[in-house]
């Protein structure tokens, strides 16, 4: 499994994880025609398929429990970032409909994931 480094500045990731989710998922995916909706949303073709997706960053809490949030995109890519190893799953939006706007573990995360990746985020300096 290749570790994914992405340096960004502190604010662009809090405020854009779109650009990092969607330029991954052209290389690693073989997406085109990638196309950012917003902060949170971005979508790209697939073998004459149009894909949407929603990007967020949780960090699980001290009962290892997430947050996913109300979402409309088809799927939801979610980065964990304090998660040792493959830290960054991709779900879809019908797995999530009954848990959306709630927390859950990070074995119901397992039990549900359709890809998962390492991806660790470095922050840089914005001096």
């Amino acid at each position: 499994m290749r570790l994914k480094q992405v340096a960004v500045q502190s604010k662009s990731l809090q405020t854009c994880p779109s650009k990092i989710a969607g330029l991954y998922a052209a290389m690693e995916w073989g997406l085109r025609n990638i196309t950012f909706l917003g902060p949170y949303s971005f979508c790209g073709t697939k073998d004459n398929v149009n894909l949407t997706f929603h990007c967020n960053m949780q960090e699980y809490d001290e009962d290892f429990n997430v947050y996913i949030p109300e979402f409309t995109e088809k799927y939801i890519m979610l980065i964990i970032p304090n998660k040792e190893g493959d830290n960054s799953v991709l779900l879809t939006k019908d797995d999530c409909a009954d848990v959306m706007g709630s927390k859950v573990s990070l074995k119901w995360i397992s039990n549900k994931l359709k890809r998962k990746w390492e991806m660790k985020v470095s922050r840089t300096s914005t001096t």
